[in-house]
């Protein structure tokens, strides 16, 4: 299987290293960037779920890292963490919906 076929989920928190006391704004056009590039995104309290092509995602995400760079923001840090598999294909809202029902009464 090559990696243009593999559906990914991702999670990705953002941090600004610096002076900045909110990144809001960094994370608003990181997740411009995201969607531009055509992913289904869900932003969450200390990130955001990302998915689409595992490429696609790789790829977005880097091109994160490249605007802000270029918008004068001296370092980032991003915690990835990508979920793929090949049995099913699986979106953000099944994987919520997964644990959701085992909660809920």
């Amino acid at each position: 299987m090559k990696s243009d076929d593999l559906d990914a989920i991702a999670d990705l928190s953002l941090a600004v290293i610096g002076e900045e006391r909110s990144i809001s704004p960094h994370v608003a056009t990181c997740v411009k960037i995201l969607r531009h590039a055509g992913l289904r995104t869900l932003t969450h309290a200390l990130g955001t779920n990302v998915e689409g092509p595992l490429d696609q995602v790789l790829s977005a995400i880097g091109e994160c890292h490249r605007q802000l760079h270029a918008a004068g923001l001296p370092r980032l840090v991003s915690n990835i963490t990508i979920a793929t598999r090949t049995d099913r294909a699986q979106t953000i809202e099944e994987k919520i919906a997964a644990v959701t029902s085992k909660v809920q009464p």
